[in-house]
């Protein structure tokens, strides 16, 4: 009995959320800001795992297996799983944040180089916080064609929720940019179950809109092939999936 009721509490309280979290869609749906505007005014160094990564490197390592990969292991489990197994010789992490989930991969995979970018000021200052040497913090936004990735070989780019701040135009156009500098991609993030092939406002972020993209049929579209598509081995046709549509969704795809 005490299941039963958990079960519903669960779905009822589901329900609710997604009634807010549609009406604060409905709300910011026009909302002219920009989130790169607002990730502008963050600051990198303001972070509570930055202040606590150890000062010595074996500590730090240890550390960072321990406590880092805590809130991100269904991430790390996807990106280390295709990291393992494709010869990939230099990894770009599409808005890296404070570098916590590219830390773990970056230790599990020290063969590897890991560009890290974001556009949140004094990400490069992360350079000095971090010592695992094949991390390399870019304070800018991520070019394919930029200095530091053009003559870079055998990459791939993973993207865990970061790509959902672009707009549907803005995504493809970086899409495309990856697929013709040969660059393959991994895709962690939120999805939500949809009818049609445009981008919806999934959600808000401080106010920010936040995108469901079909990513699939985009990088189909593109030319990628999709190797790995969690979303194929996993049920979604049950109640929930009709009365709040979101999923996570994990895919690999190459050039």
């Amino acid at each position: 009995m005490d299941d039963f009721i958990y079960k519903w509490k669960v779905l009822f309280i589901g329900i609710f959320n997604n009634i807010i979290r549609n009406l604060a869609i409905i709300k910011n749906k026009k909302s002219k800001k920009s989130s790169e505007d607002y990730y502008k005014n963050l600051d990198a160094l303001q972070d509570a795992f930055v202040d606590s990564l150890p000062s010595k490197k074996k500590a730090q390592v240890e550390f960072v297996k321990d406590i880092g990969r805590s809130r991100y292991l269904l991430d790390v489990l996807f990106f280390d799983h295709i990291l393992k197994n494709n010869m990939y010789d230099n990894v770009v992490d599409f808005g890296t944040g404070n570098g916590q989930l590219a830390s773990v991969l970056a230790c599990y995979n020290s063969d590897k180089e890991f560009f890290l970018y974001d556009i949140i000021p004094n990400t490069y200052k992360l350079n000095a916080k971090y010592l695992i040497p094949n991390m390399h913090f870019i304070e800018s936004k991520y070019n394919p064609c930029d200095s530091v990735m053009k003559s870079k070989k055998n990459s791939i780019c993973i993207a865990r929720m970061s790509m959902a701040y672009l707009n549907y135009s803005e995504l493809k156009k970086i899409l495309l940019c990856l697929y013709e500098n040969n660059i393959d991609i991994a895709i962690s993030d939120v999805g939500r179950f949809r009818l049609n092939k445009v981008s919806k406002v999934s959600y808000t972020q401080s106010g920010m809109p936040v995108y469901s993209h079909p990513y699939v049929k985009l990088l189909t579209e593109i030319g990628y092939k999709v190797e790995l598509n969690m979303q194929n081995s996993q049920p979604l046709m049950n109640l929930t999936t009709y009365i709040f549509p979101e999923y996570h969704v994990m895919i690999h795809a190459v050039v």
